[in-house]
């Protein structure tokens, strides 16, 4: 691939598609986004919710991308409910992780890891719906902490996902050095409709890098557009110079 061609990634927490006209929406704004990789957070498999189908398979359908993944978190209403991505690059390989440190009183929380071809380099792809602080919001970080040391063993990694933590916080979960969260403390940007939180984001690690929002210097914008509670957020990345980690 060119070099200087940026990856469009987009993180997403559709609210499982299950709310009246949602899913038609959440369709049509991922579509007019037209993005390489999405993060997909809150999405059903067979629950009475949503109806008997397989959303993520039905967003790749309707959306066009032949690379998808489902990834189950908890059993619900007969089905599952979980986390996916679509991919516009082949998935080479694709695990599901779960948290080892469980919050008190919450369901169980899961991360999916992802290796992509990108035109032959290897791009791994994190997502995941960390657990909501519930007024208890350092527990939280300890799940931070756990998928980044996963992704530290990856050369070019980019995590997306609804971290129910503001941007600071992210930072406190994350080692010191090789992480880059791209929705920054300094000057965080709301993602979610009703509260204006900023809870989602994107990170990088090590050999990849980010084109800036001059208007935040962060590396994300949020599009206004969405058919959930949360907007989706949008970053371009692309490999370093000098990166050569073929798959």
């Amino acid at each position: 691939m060119d070099r200087s061609e940026y990856i469009k990634v987009v993180s997403y927490n559709t609210q499982c598609l299950s709310y009246g006209k949602a899913k038609e929406k959440i369709i049509e704004v991922l579509k007019e986004l037209d993005a390489d990789v999405v993060g997909i957070q809150e999405v059903d498999l067979n629950t009475r919710r949503s109806g008997p189908d397989n959303r993520m398979h039905e967003l790749a359908k309707a959306l066009g991308y032949d690379y998808w993944f489902f990834g189950k978190t908890i059993s619900h209403q007969g089905g599952a409910y979980g986390h996916g991505i679509l991919s516009k690059y082949p998935i080479r390989k694709s695990e599901i992780v779960r948290y080892t440190d469980k919050v008190e009183g919450c369901e169980d929380r899961t991360y999916e890891r992802h290796v992509l071809s990108v035109d032959g380099l290897k791009l791994t792809v994190y997502n995941t719906h960390i657990t909501g602080g519930y007024g208890r919001l350092f527990e939280p970080l300890s799940e931070v902490h756990q998928v980044a040391k996963r992704m530290a063993l990856d050369p070019a990694a980019v995590l997306t996902g609804d971290f129910n933590l503001f941007p600071d916080k992210v930072v406190m979960g994350l080692p010191r050095e090789g992480f880059t969260p791209l929705n920054i403390p300094e000057n965080p940007l709301g993602t979610t409709t009703d509260t204006g939180y900023p809870i989602d984001n994107i990170v990088l690690s090590g050999a990849l890098e980010y084109k800036v929002n001059e208007e935040t210097k962060g590396g994300i914008t949020v599009h206004p557009d969405t058919g959930s509670d949360h907007y989706p957020i949008v970053a371009y990345i692309k490999f370093k110079e000098g990166y050569d980690f073929k798959y």
